[in-house]
């Protein structure tokens, strides 16, 4: 969430760090690259203070989708406190609760 007030207790007692949420099909019209992308950026430039989760599932006949399952992995394996993602082979059940999650 969005405005003012206090939020979140965490160790510092400030507001929790921002969370980004991709739901949704790994395929190029949905444009996931575009974040993966932005991921190591955005964790350096906030020092850690960000989160960003990547849920859905891909073609593994797609080389797009295996681009970004690729990515995905390198991702977990450089920021893992930061950045999660579910298993692009599967399907994700847990949308709603992610939705929730991230308002």
């Amino acid at each position: 969430g969005g405005g003012g007030g206090g939020g979140g207790g965490g160790a510092g007692g400030g507001e929790d760090p921002p969370m980004f949420v991709f739901l949704g099909r790994l395929a190029p019209q949905k444009g996931v690259h575009l974040l993966l992308d932005c991921v190591g950026p955005l964790v350096r430039a906030t020092a850690g203070r960000v989160h960003v989760l990547v849920c859905g599932c891909a073609d593994p006949a797609s080389p797009y989708a295996r681009r970004c399952a690729a990515q995905m992995a390198q991702l977990r394996a450089s920021f893992p406190a930061n950045f999660w993602a579910s298993d692009p082979s599967s399907y994700f059940e847990l949308g709603a609760f992610v939705s929730a999650a991230a308002d």
